[in-house]
Protein backbone atom coordinates (compact mmCIF):
# COMPACT_ATOMS: atom_id res chain seq x y z
CA UNK A 1 0.00 0.00 0.00
CA UNK A 2 3.32 2.25 0.77
CA UNK A 3 4.08 1.77 -2.57
CA UNK A 4 1.06 2.45 -4.42
CA UNK A 5 0.87 5.94 -2.35
CA UNK A 6 4.17 6.14 -2.80
CA UNK A 7 3.53 6.21 -7.03
CA UNK A 8 0.68 7.91 -6.63
CA UNK A 9 1.96 10.47 -4.40
CA UNK A 10 4.64 10.87 -7.44
CA UNK A 11 2.39 11.80 -10.36
CA UNK A 12 0.75 14.19 -8.20
CA UNK A 13 4.24 16.24 -7.86
CA UNK A 14 4.75 15.70 -11.60
CA UNK A 15 1.24 17.05 -12.20
CA UNK A 16 1.53 19.72 -10.16
CA UNK A 17 4.71 20.90 -11.42
CA UNK A 18 3.09 20.43 -15.09
CA UNK A 19 0.34 22.70 -13.93
CA UNK A 20 2.65 25.46 -12.65
CA UNK A 21 4.90 25.39 -15.88
CA UNK A 22 1.44 25.38 -18.02
CA UNK A 23 0.29 28.66 -15.89
CA UNK A 24 3.67 30.62 -16.05
CA UNK A 25 4.15 29.80 -19.74
CA UNK A 26 0.55 30.86 -20.32
CA UNK A 27 1.38 34.37 -18.08
CA UNK A 28 4.50 34.92 -20.26
CA UNK A 29 2.48 33.99 -23.28
CA UNK A 30 -0.18 36.42 -22.55
CA UNK A 31 2.43 39.28 -22.52
CA UNK A 32 3.85 38.70 -25.61
CA UNK A 33 1.52 40.10 -28.32
CA UNK A 34 1.47 37.32 -30.92
CA UNK A 35 3.01 38.41 -34.54
CA UNK A 36 0.03 39.31 -37.14
CA UNK A 37 -0.65 36.61 -39.61
CA UNK A 38 0.10 37.92 -43.02
CA UNK A 39 -2.87 38.72 -45.02
CA UNK A 40 -3.00 37.71 -48.40
CA UNK A 41 -3.99 40.90 -50.23
CA UNK A 42 -7.53 41.41 -50.41
CA UNK A 43 -9.31 40.86 -53.70
CA UNK A 44 -12.49 42.59 -54.23
CA UNK A 45 -15.73 40.57 -55.67
CA UNK A 46 -16.41 41.77 -59.38
CA UNK A 47 -18.45 44.99 -59.26
CA UNK A 48 -22.12 44.56 -60.71
CA UNK A 49 -23.24 47.23 -62.90
CA UNK A 50 -25.06 49.88 -61.50
CA UNK A 51 -28.81 49.25 -60.96
CA UNK A 52 -31.43 51.05 -63.33
CA UNK A 53 -34.66 51.47 -63.63
CA UNK A 54 -36.33 54.44 -66.65
CA UNK A 55 -39.45 56.06 -65.60
CA UNK A 56 -41.11 57.51 -68.90
CA UNK A 57 -44.50 59.22 -67.58
CA UNK A 58 -47.37 60.62 -69.69
CA UNK A 59 -49.81 62.75 -68.90
CA UNK A 60 -53.34 62.07 -70.66
CA UNK A 61 -56.77 63.82 -69.75
CA UNK A 62 -57.19 62.29 -66.28
CA UNK A 63 -55.03 59.30 -66.34
CA UNK A 64 -51.16 59.07 -65.92
CA UNK A 65 -49.09 56.33 -67.33
CA UNK A 66 -45.68 55.28 -66.24
CA UNK A 67 -43.48 53.32 -68.28
CA UNK A 68 -41.49 50.93 -66.06
CA UNK A 69 -37.91 49.98 -67.89
CA UNK A 70 -35.26 48.03 -65.82
CA UNK A 71 -35.25 46.53 -62.21
CA UNK A 72 -37.32 47.65 -59.48
CA UNK A 73 -35.71 46.82 -56.03
CA UNK A 74 -34.28 48.70 -53.02
CA UNK A 75 -32.52 50.81 -55.20
CA UNK A 76 -34.70 52.37 -57.57
CA UNK A 77 -38.12 51.21 -55.62
CA UNK A 78 -38.59 54.68 -54.17
CA UNK A 79 -37.63 56.38 -57.44
CA UNK A 80 -41.17 55.12 -58.53
CA UNK A 81 -43.07 55.97 -55.55
CA UNK A 82 -41.71 59.06 -55.64
CA UNK A 83 -42.48 59.69 -59.79
CA UNK A 84 -45.98 58.73 -59.23
CA UNK A 85 -46.56 60.46 -55.84
CA UNK A 86 -45.24 63.72 -57.41
CA UNK A 87 -47.74 64.01 -60.62
CA UNK A 88 -50.76 62.51 -58.26
CA UNK A 89 -49.86 65.90 -56.11
CA UNK A 90 -49.63 67.82 -59.34
CA UNK A 91 -52.77 66.92 -60.96
CA UNK A 92 -54.94 66.26 -58.77
CA UNK A 93 -57.98 65.53 -61.62
CA UNK A 94 -56.43 61.99 -62.14
CA UNK A 95 -59.02 59.44 -61.90
CA UNK A 96 -56.07 56.36 -63.50
CA UNK A 97 -52.85 55.42 -62.96
CA UNK A 98 -50.95 52.86 -65.53
CA UNK A 99 -47.75 51.10 -65.21
CA UNK A 100 -46.59 49.80 -67.99
CA UNK A 101 -44.27 47.02 -66.86
CA UNK A 102 -43.34 45.23 -70.33
CA UNK A 103 -40.20 46.51 -70.24
CA UNK A 104 -39.70 45.49 -66.52
CA UNK A 105 -36.50 43.17 -65.92
CA UNK A 106 -36.43 42.73 -62.60
CA UNK A 107 -38.30 43.00 -59.63
CA UNK A 108 -36.99 42.09 -55.52
CA UNK A 109 -39.32 42.15 -52.44
CA UNK A 110 -37.84 45.51 -51.86
CA UNK A 111 -39.75 46.44 -55.62
CA UNK A 112 -42.77 44.40 -54.61
CA UNK A 113 -42.88 46.63 -51.22
CA UNK A 114 -42.42 50.00 -53.80
CA UNK A 115 -45.71 48.26 -56.01
CA UNK A 116 -47.91 48.20 -52.39
CA UNK A 117 -46.50 51.53 -51.89
CA UNK A 118 -47.71 53.22 -55.29
CA UNK A 119 -50.86 51.32 -54.52
CA UNK A 120 -51.49 52.83 -51.15
CA UNK A 121 -50.55 56.06 -52.38
CA UNK A 122 -52.60 56.21 -55.71
CA UNK A 123 -55.98 54.59 -53.47
CA UNK A 124 -55.71 57.81 -51.17
CA UNK A 125 -55.30 60.11 -54.02
CA UNK A 126 -58.83 58.06 -55.15
CA UNK A 127 -58.06 56.90 -57.87
CA UNK A 128 -57.47 53.36 -59.61
CA UNK A 129 -54.12 51.70 -60.39
CA UNK A 130 -53.40 49.36 -63.08
CA UNK A 131 -50.83 47.32 -63.98
CA UNK A 132 -50.21 46.48 -67.32
CA UNK A 133 -48.51 44.18 -69.31
CA UNK A 134 -47.21 42.22 -66.75
CA UNK A 135 -44.02 40.45 -67.50
CA UNK A 136 -44.15 36.30 -65.73
CA UNK A 137 -41.40 37.35 -63.29
CA UNK A 138 -43.65 39.92 -61.98
CA UNK A 139 -46.88 37.87 -62.75
CA UNK A 140 -45.18 34.92 -60.86
CA UNK A 141 -43.83 37.02 -57.93
CA UNK A 142 -47.59 38.77 -57.64
CA UNK A 143 -48.83 35.23 -57.52
CA UNK A 144 -46.16 33.40 -55.02
CA UNK A 145 -47.10 36.30 -52.38
CA UNK A 146 -50.95 36.74 -52.42
CA UNK A 147 -50.61 39.76 -54.01
CA UNK A 148 -52.22 39.39 -57.30
CA UNK A 149 -55.52 39.91 -56.55
CA UNK A 150 -55.01 43.10 -54.05
CA UNK A 151 -52.62 44.96 -57.04
CA UNK A 152 -55.32 44.34 -59.94
CA UNK A 153 -58.46 43.98 -58.31
CA UNK A 154 -60.70 46.86 -59.00
CA UNK A 155 -62.40 48.93 -56.43
CA UNK A 156 -65.97 48.89 -56.26
CA UNK A 157 -67.85 51.96 -57.04
CA UNK A 158 -69.58 54.11 -54.14
CA UNK A 159 -73.00 54.98 -55.38
CA UNK A 160 -73.28 57.68 -53.12
CA UNK A 161 -70.23 59.45 -54.26
CA UNK A 162 -71.66 59.98 -57.43
CA UNK A 163 -69.69 57.36 -59.61
CA UNK A 164 -66.06 58.19 -57.41
CA UNK A 165 -64.42 54.93 -57.03
CA UNK A 166 -63.80 53.93 -53.02
CA UNK A 167 -60.41 53.02 -51.74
Amino acid sequence: MAVALDVLGGRLRDFSRALRLLRDGTAALADRRPAPCPRPPQRHMTQLPPTTLRLTVADRAHELTVDVEGELCLDTGDRLVDTVSEHLTRRPDVRGVRLNCARLSWIDSAGLSALLMVHRRVGAAGCILRLDDRPALLERMLRQTGTLGHLTALPLQDDDAGGAHAT
